[in-house]
């Protein structure tokens, strides 16, 4: 079911694979208490997260995607969530709690808010 539900576009669900990858990266240095390396795969899950939105978006539009301005807004509330949970662990750390609200914010990202494009995908 989750292959079916990671399903869409493949360009979309290749950027998700590598947000995947990223995340798992930063949890494995999370788990090795290496906070540097933590900081820095931040750096490059962040910098992924803005291309990936912005490749998305534009895929979107070009498919005529009629959601497409609900599906901006839900991108913007993601990334004031990511900018607030990245600015809280420069104060608190990468603890476990960090971990899972990181974790829930991508992934609901790549499932719950893509959904509705993957079905319009299908449709089409």
């Amino acid at each position: 079911m989750t292959d079916a539900l990671l399903t869409g576009h493949p360009i979309v669900d290749a950027e998700h694979e590598r947000l995947r990858l990223l995340l798992n990266e930063l949890l494995n240095f999370r788990d090795t208490g290496d906070d540097k390396r933590c900081a820095e795969k931040i750096i490059e899950i962040t910098k992924a997260v803005v291309s990936h939105f912005e490749s998305e978006e534009a895929i979107m539009e070009e498919l005529g995607y009629l959601n497409l301005v609900r599906h901006k807004e839900e991108h913007r509330t993601t990334v004031i969530k990511y900018d607030a949970l990245i600015e809280d662990s420069k104060r608190a750390g990468y603890g476990n709690n960090f971990a899972n609200e990181l974790t829930a914010i991508l992934v609901s990202d790549m499932i719950r808010a893509d959904m509705d494009f993957k079905m319009y995908l299908q449709d089409e």
